[in-house]
């Protein structure tokens, strides 16, 4: 039996006033509660750490870095496998010992919730116990001490009022028995079969009749949610006396439901709900046409990216994110504006929070917020987030488009948090390149591609010369401005990041290049290289902003790249249309909406829409 899973998202209908505030209620107590856990957590901690084993264990560990130490206060530990047993019996002493540890704290703090908030608490122990979970993993890397990596976390801190909870999710082991469930059922009227499916979230207590029914909206032609809420069986209706009326039986899915969430977006100003349900199972895919067996060299650059597919002579530069880059630099001065203005309005509404020469005071605390100022805030959010899902969505619908191209992706093993400190962050924060490189390895294990990470220091990509195997820096490499890339032997003049790219879809993980391999592919590429530099201010994809409502790729919009002409029956070549089949295969988010224009509007139009700037906001800034 195959342990895989997916996730589906799907949208809920709109609920009531009524339906909202219960909603909202809950997501407040659970935050309250995830509070209480973190309070919890660091209570352990700190007597933890004021102990004297804790100090002499943390001596130890500074004593082993510099030399032995005689002092007999200090611990010595023969190896570091009696040195972590030390410090685990530490942490299990003040029951910080793993993520069920405020198993009992849990327990206790249901029973004390009951009295206190009445028929407001409407969380089983089951969510509490899932928020518990949620409070340790925000704790655990502060308790491991972790300062670098992906897990990299202070001390973790909790949520104030004006920061809620928008998702609230059942534990694992619950499959789809818990408080949160998604249940399905077949409805036949008038002879017609409609399958419904609802999100149900039900009270704590039955005597209050507290139970929360969502109704899920599935498109008809929606293929991915047809796969993923499909059937196991068709429903059975009996024999009714009185056909009239419908007929409700309830049906099972084909993927078993191993997790429900539920939670919210805000949207232009309004709260829109969605269910995400954790099903076994494979993902839907898309038919792929038969690839050739070929690698594929890609070099990420801050705004750029080199695509070479030697196996069918295809290269080209691609824009990361053209549209986002743009819009960026547009919205720079109407972004400047809002900003201006809130800042003037919590100044007025707050006059004692600031000196006579406009200083804020320490330790005063803004409290009044003006309607024009929560509303400037709802703009700024509101131009974040779908500045935030374009991008998302273009480095989808790139990675897709670059799956089609091989069977094996070479790419340089990058610290993109490296270029950020190196001063390229704004140009990072349009292009995003590391999440292409994450869409990218989903996306090649998804259709059974390879991916390759290169040793960067020791291939050296753009400091070698694919003709005469030459290693010098100046004079393959240039200054950062020139672009082209030359050397001594007289070969043809190509694009430096195009040459990387081809380089690498001839190099191992080891950073080694195949020489008979790149001697052979080298000659024949030359000239499809060379010309592929002209498509660097191209943009990719013109049409790929969620400019409307549930919009799709058209299959018109194909890769800007240079292909050499084949010759033979016999040849490979890749054609648009497989192109465009990776092109369309984004699924936009199913709750947007129309009106996200202001991504593609022009700096006038924008200007007219949200006002002309005031003097003071300077339209140099936007470019």
């Amino acid at each position: 039996m195959s342990d895989a899973r997916f996730v589906h998202e799907v949208p809920l209908a709109d609920p009531s006033a009524t339906v909202e505030r219960a909603l909202l209620a809950r997501l407040e107590t659970a935050r309250l509660v995830y509070n209480r856990c973190i309070t919890e957590l660091l209570r352990r901690d700190a007597l933890m750490r004021e102990s004297v084993v804790y100090r002499r264990l943390r001596g130890e560990r500074a004593a082993a870095r510099r030399a032995s130490s005689a002092n007999p206060k200090m611990l010595v530990f023969k190896d570091a496998q009696e040195r972590a047993k030390a410090w685990r019996e530490l942490r299990a002493g003040y029951d910080l010992a793993g993520k069920y540890c405020l198993a009992e704290f849990v327990a206790d703090l249901a029973r004390e919730l009951k009295p206190r908030m009445g028929a407001r608490n409407e969380l089983q122990v089951t969510l509490l116990h899932e928020l518990a979970r949620r409070a340790w993993e925000a704790y655990e890397p502060y308790l491991l001490g972790k300062r670098s990596g992906s897990g990299r976390r202070g001390r973790p801190r909790r949520r104030r009022y004006d920061e809620p909870f928008t998702s609230l999710s059942t534990r694992s082991s619950e499959k789809n028995a818990g408080q949160l469930r998604f249940l399905s059922v077949a409805v036949r009227e008038a002879g017609v079969v409609d399958v419904r499916h609802v999100l149900v979230f039900r009270g704590a207590r039955k005597a209050l009749n507290g139970d929360v029914t969502l109704r899920a909206l599935v498109e008809p032609g929606d293929v991915v949610a047809q796969h993923a809420l499909a059937l196991a069986a068709a429903p059975t209706f009996g024999d009714a006396d009185d056909a009239s009326e419908p007929q409700v039986v309830p049906v099972e899915l084909a993927h078993d439901v191993c997790q429900v969430r539920i939670g919210y977006r805000v949207m232009r100003g309004r709260r829109r709900w969605f269910a995400q349900l954790v099903l076994a199972g494979e993902a839907f895919r898309k038919p792929r046409p038969a690839q050739a067996p070929g690698s594929v060299g890609i070099d990420v650059g801050a705004r750029h990216i080199a695509v070479v597919a030697p196996a069918v002579e295809y290269a080209a530069l691609e824009q990361l994110n053209p549209r986002v880059a743009q819009s960026l630099r547009l919205q720079a001065a109407i972004e400047r504006q809002r900003a201006r203005a809130q800042d003037r309005s919590r100044r007025a509404t707050n006059p004692e929070a600031f000196d006579k020469r406009g200083r804020y005071v320490r330790g005063k605390k803004i409290r009044v917020r003006s309607k024009r100022y929560r509303e400037l805030g709802v703009e700024r959010r509101e131009a974040q987030r779908v500045a935030n899902e374009t991008k998302r969505q273009q480095t989808n619908a790139l990675a897709n488009r670059l799956v089609a191209l091989g069977t094996t992706f070479h790419l340089e093993n990058l610290a993109y948090r490296a270029w950020q400190a190196a001063g390229i962050g704004k140009s990072m924060l349009a292009s995003t390149p590391g999440a292409f490189e994450r869409a990218l390895r989903i996306g090649a294990a998804k259709y059974g591609r390879e991916f390759v990470s290169i040793d960067a220091r020791v291939a050296k990509l753009s400091q070698r010369c694919p003709s005469c195997a030459a290693l010098t820096k100046h004079a393959i490499r240039g200054p950062i401005g020139q672009r082209m890339s030359t050397c001594a032997c007289g070969r043809v003049p190509v694009q430096r990041d195009i040459l990387a790219a081809f380089l690498a879809a001839h190099c191992g993980a080891s950073g080694t290049l195949d020489a008979a391999a790149l001697e052979t592919a080298w000659p024949r590429l030359s000239s499809v290289l060379a010309a592929a530099a002209s498509s660097e201010h191209q943009p990719t994809s013109p049409a790929l902003a969620p400019a409307r409502s549930r919009q799709r790729a058209r299959a018109s919009e194909t890769v800007a790249a240079v292909r050499r002409p084949t010759a033979g029956a016999g040849a490979c070549e890749v054609r648009s249309s497989d192109v465009s089949e990776a092109v369309r295969d984004h699924r936009h988010h199913r709750i947007e909406q129309s009106g996200d224009d202001d991504v593609t509007l022009s700096r006038s139009q924008a200007q007219k829409r949200h006002g002309s700037p005031t003097s003071g906001a300077s339209t140099g800034s936007a470019a």
